[in-house]
């Protein structure tokens, strides 16, 4: 069988091994990075109508400036990382599927500040 190469950092890569594992396959994994805080200054709640989070590491790495937007809705890419926001305290206002462009597109025509949390590289 050929093996099935997983490329992510943790938490995410035992998640996806495990997945991989469970379903019969020979799943191998590297982590090329890791995933760390960096530290950000959080521009003004009363600025921002709600939040735009493309991953779930945002959210863990996000420290205790995230606490800023706990009553601001919050449009996340996926379940895992509804999830990590609702553990967080955050109002998950609508959950994606296949990216932050089906979460933006949901969106399109109302007025709205998002604040987009991600690392310092992102797409």
């Amino acid at each position: 069988m050929m093996p099935l190469v997983v490329l992510r950092p943790e938490p995410g890569l035992a998640a996806t091994l495990a997945a991989a594992r469970a379903a019969g396959l020979d799943a191998r994994g590297f982590p090329l990075f890791a995933i760390a805080p960096v530290e950000w200054e959080p521009p003004e709640a009363d600025g921002i109508d709600a939040l735009l989070i493309g991953s779930a590491n945002a959210v863990r790495h996000a420290g205790p400036s995230l606490a800023h937007y706990a009553r601001k809705p919050a449009h996340v890419v996926g379940q895992a990382t509804a999830s990590v926001a609702k553990q967080a305290g955050l109002d998950v206002a609508s959950i994606g599927e296949g990216g932050l462009q089906a979460v933006l597109d949901r969106l399109a025509g109302a007025p709205c500040r998002l604040l987009r949390l991600a690392g310092r590289e992102r797409v």
